[in-house]
Order: C-alpha cells, then structure tokens, then sequence
C-alpha cells in the first residue's frame, strides 16, 4: 500500500498502528504531485521573503519532532502488526459462536487489522450493547456516521446507501491497541458473550 497510485494519503492520528500524534503523508508516483503537495502544505508561497501566495496553502508540515517519532514507530511496525493480527485472531477465536461477524480480507491480501470491527446480529441492538459494554468498563465504538447522515451534510446528499447504513446500525469496533493484553481481550470477550448470550 503506498506504492503505487497518482495520490495515496497516510493518517498519522492518534489511534493508528503508527502515530505521531496527528498529522499524514502524501505519496505518490508523480515527482510533479508531490512536489506540488509539498508546495500546497507549506503554505503555497510563491515568494517567501514578500509572502506571496499563488495558490491557497495551508501549514500542514509534520514538525521535526513528530518525524522523529513516526520513524521511530515505523521501526516497530512489524511488531505492532503481528500484535494486532493476534488480538483480532482472539476475538474472532472467542467470539465465533456468537452470530457475530467479523471484516473479511481477500485472497491474496493480508490485514494489520487496525480494527477489530463485529457486525452484530439483526436482532441485537447496537447502542444497547455500547452503554452495557461502558457500564462493565469497555470502550467500544461504532463505525463513522455515513457521511450523507452527518448533519453537516444536510441536503448536500440526495442518494440513499442502505449498506452503509445497515453497518452503522450494527456494527462496534473493539478495543484493538497494540498494548492490550490477552487478559483486556478476553475481558471484552466474556463482556459481550455475556451480553449476546442472555440479551
């Protein structure tokens, strides 16, 4: 991934498997797009002395520091991805019985499993089991608002797409940081085998 492409963009928040903070990368096959993404992200001046813009810019460089840890993380990444196949081999391990599903992947394509995502059973309510999962401790998170639902897209969108609205109805995202334990997993495990076992 990142290879290949006219445009290809990295997310460096918080919550992914390598972070620096906040922040991304753009890359590239074309010298000519980077080059003007480099342009465009240190605030498109055409003329630095007078500060003359020829286009709108913006000051989205990663500072030193932040590379600097990012690097350091992309050291690591290999161990972080292994962790992050086991914890989501666990939870598909423990929750298989359940009528829970899980992400697929492709032949031929092997996931980091930055997140381990169920799709609950039609029957069960997602929200329901959000609040009784924070009320045992657990964090889980539903899937991103469809962004033709978002009131900030109120009549910007006509179109109806049931699939992702169906995912948003029943889809949570579990815990799936590099530093959870098997212990924390199989906590959540036994929280939700609780809960769709006797709902």
């Amino acid at each position: 991934v990142g290879g290949t492409g006219r445009y290809v963009c990295f997310s460096f928040n918080g919550n992914k498997i390598v972070s620096t903070g906040g922040g991304g990368m753009i890359t590239s096959e074309d010298p000519a797009v980077c080059e003007h993404a480099r342009f465009l992200s240190t605030q498109a001046k055409s003329d630095p002395r007078e500060y003359i813009h020829s286009e709108v810019g913006y000051n989205y460089r990663l500072t030193a520091l932040q590379a600097a840890l990012g690097t350091a993380q992309m050291e690591r990444l290999p161990g972080f991805v292994e962790r992050k196949r086991e914890v989501s081999r666990r939870y598909r391990e423990g929750l298989a019985d359940l009528g829970v599903r899980f992400q697929g992947q492709r032949d031929g394509v092997t996931s980091t499993w930055w997140l381990t995502t169920v799709v609950l059973p039609e029957s069960c309510d997602r929200r329901w089991v959000q609040v009784e999962m924070r009320r045992r401790g657990i964090e889980v998170r539903p899937l991103w608002q469809p962004l033709h639902q978002s009131p900030a897209m109120d009549g910007r969108v006509a179109e109806s797409c049931p699939v992702a609205e169906g995912l948003y109805r029943r889809c949570l995202s579990l815990p799936s940081s590099t530093g959870i334990t098997d212990e924390e997993v199989d906590r959540v495990v036994g929280a939700l085998r609780q809960l769709l076992t006797h709902r």
